[in-house]
């Protein structure tokens, strides 16, 4: 009988308890929405697979994580975040994980952002406040686009210097460091230093692929040669768009323009080189006194005036007259 009155009792006090307030009004989410990239060697991939870990610190009360999985979608972007949003009156609560929508502008925190345990920047917005992000009542349904980094290098599940994706890309075994070691379709180089020099073991650098389409014969094919006895050696040809295959020096020389121009009331000489817009070539303007010790230090030996994709104009970092003074190009293949 004692048990039978205790049970009620404890029945009793249950039915007593004050009920918990309901949930907030559930409200349209804030969105996030971006790229996701890698850098590392050089080379930037896209990141399209993998859990994406938000860390959301509101304005007041305690920090919540948010998880979303990686996929391909339209534009080059990367994923979609949604941020739950709930208005919550007076009596009601905050669910969990939630963002209260406030009626004045808040400024909440972004962080501790990881790709399956791998810590990802903030790229874009940038600047020191990229971390924080703002949101009031009256900004329901905001989307913002937020394109991320991934910190550290590539997964290289062999350990042979050849990330996953590169060999997955050309056909390796990204589970045999063997293959690092063995040469490419050319038969020149490795795959690991076709990794390193960003060379496409199956089509070659992009001076083999322009030595290829000009039907430049095997034996002449040397960036040091000059198979049409013009004066341009083939690696010049190439930085400069001429014909590796025709006595054309006249065209060489007219996509370089040595003149004096005046900066500042002061008389300098520039040399203006036309690019065809090569990926792998390294352009640089060099001065000299004498002809023979040539430097191309910014800003003691020259000054870049113009550098774009298309044209390099440099000038002597010496007034002109003030001795004898010497320009000239060099081109340095990357690849």
């Amino acid at each position: 009988m004692q048990t039978l009155v205790r049970t009620f009792a404890l029945a009793a006090l249950a039915a007593l308890a004050p009920a918990a307030p309901p949930a907030g009004f559930t409200e349209p989410p804030l969105v996030f929405y971006g790229s996701v990239t890698q850098s590392a060697d050089g080379y930037t991939r896209p990141v399209t697979a993998g859990t994406l870990v938000w860390t959301i610190t509101p304005a007041s009360g305690a920090a919540f994580q948010l998880r979303t999985s990686l996929t391909p979608l339209d534009g080059g972007l990367s994923y979609r975040l949604e941020i739950p949003i709930a208005k919550v009156p007076t009596g009601f609560r905050l669910e969990p994980a939630t963002l209260a929508a406030s009626s004045t502008t808040l400024t909440h925190q972004r962080g501790g952002l990881q790709l399956d345990g791998q810590p990802v920047s903030i790229v874009s917005p940038v600047g020191p406040n990229a971390g924080a992000f703002t949101f009031a009542e009256t900004q329901r349904g905001k989307a913002e686009r937020v394109d991320l980094a991934v910190v550290g290098p590539f997964l290289d599940s062999d350990g042979d210097g050849l990330p996953d994706w590169w060999e997955d890309l050309y056909g390796l075994n990204k589970y045999d460091p063997s293959d690092a070691g063995q040469l490419d379709a050319f038969g020149t180089r490795t795959f690991l230093q076709d990794y390193q020099r960003q060379v496409n073991p199956l089509l070659g650098s992009e001076y083999e692929q322009w030595a290829a389409a000009q039907s430049i014969p095997t034996v002449l094919r040397a960036p040091t040669v000059d198979g049409d006895g013009d004066g341009q050696p083939n690696a010049l040809e190439f930085a400069l768009g001429t014909d590796p295959n025709l006595a054309d020096a006249g065209l060489g020389r007219a996509r370089q323009t040595l003149a004096r121009e005046d900066f500042n009331g002061i008389s300098y000489y520039t040399l203006t080189v036309q690019k065809p817009g090569r990926q792998f070539v390294g352009y640089a303007v060099e001065s000299s006194s004498d002809a023979v010790n040539w430097s191309s230090a910014e800003g003691t030996a020259v000054v870049t005036v113009i550098s774009t994709s298309g044209v390099l104009k440099v000038r002597d970092a010496q007034p002109a007259g003030s001795g004898r003074r010497f320009l000239r190009l060099r081109v340095t293949l990357l690849q």
